[in-house]
């Protein structure tokens, strides 16, 4: 269970970062993508 909480609060983590940075919204999208597959790997793993 801790290692799930960990995965989950360090992919939220990430969103929130990129929330924070108003310069780069226009690739929050891509920003995105990559925590969803930094997410994913880390999952399989």
């Amino acid at each position: 269970m801790n290692v799930v909480y960990f995965k989950v609060r360090l992919f939220f983590s990430c969103i929130i970062l990129m929330n924070k940075n108003v310069y780069i919204y226009i690739h929050n999208i891509n920003i995105i993508y990559l925590c969803y597959i930094y997410f994913y790997k880390m999952t399989i793993i």
